[in-house]
């Protein structure tokens, strides 16, 4: 997993925007950054690998994700707004178990909330600019 979000990292240039906040302040950012996105994939490939989901599952995951957000300085009520775009993302992964396909939606819309997590990130970074 580690492989993997260094790649996307750098695929989506986090390092270039890392290279924009304060220098002593980009390692430990990076870090909580990549313990964020650990805890995201986490979250979703629960959500591609059981078709039965348990809500304390579920709690687990999220209360995971809000500690870390808590650990980058955001309260519940940032991390509610921040994670708005990561909850319609579970949305459509749990609409699957009641049929309603992703092709439904446009390819545009679908991919827009695919990619929530590395929005999420720009927008991390960009609020300790």
């Amino acid at each position: 997993m580690e492989s993997k979000i260094e790649e996307l990292f750098e695929y989506r240039k986090i390092p270039f925007l890392l290279s924009q906040v304060k220098k002593k302040e980009r390692k430990p950012l990076k870090k909580k950054l990549f313990d964020l996105q650990k805890d995201i994939y986490k979250l979703d490939n629960y959500l591609e690998s059981n078709w039965e989901l348990k809500e304390k599952k579920l709690e687990k995951h999220w209360k995971r994700i809000y500690k870390t957000l808590d650990k980058l300085g955001f309260n519940t009520k940032e991390s509610d707004e921040l994670c708005k775009h990561i909850r319609k993302y579970q949305l459509h992964e749990t609409q699957l178990r009641a049929n309603k396909m992703p092709t439904r939606l446009t390819e545009e819309y679908y991919y827009y909330y695919k990619s929530c997590d590395v929005r999420l990130m720009r927008v991390i970074i960009n609020a300790y600019t």
